[in-house]
């Protein structure tokens, strides 16, 4: 297809307006994805934990969230090798 096609067809009006957000909505699309993104990556650092003590065969957390005060004293006070030490004690947002 040649541009002479849709020249003719924007011409006689029969192709759609597009519409394009303003700058509001394109901020908001950025602030949606950022958080997106962090949420994920916070996931993926929880998934982890649970991968560590899934592998080291220790028992669940007795606490209702692993990564509230309760449950990081609680999983502070698990006996872990080094590396998986060092894995679990990184900050995890949230």
């Amino acid at each position: 297809m040649d541009a002479g096609t849709p020249a003719s067809l924007q011409a006689a009006g029969y192709l759609p307006q597009i519409w394009t957000p303003d700058a509001e909505t394109e901020r908001k699309r950025r602030l949606v994805a950022r958080r997106y993104q962090v949420v994920r990556h916070r996931t993926r650092l929880k998934n982890e934990v649970h991968s560590i003590l899934h592998a080291h065969l220790i028992l669940k957390c007795p606490h209702a969230d692993l990564f509230n005060a309760r449950g990081r004293a609680w999983l502070a006070a698990q006996q872990l090798p080094d590396d998986e030490r060092a894995a679990i004690d990184r900050p995890i947002l949230g």
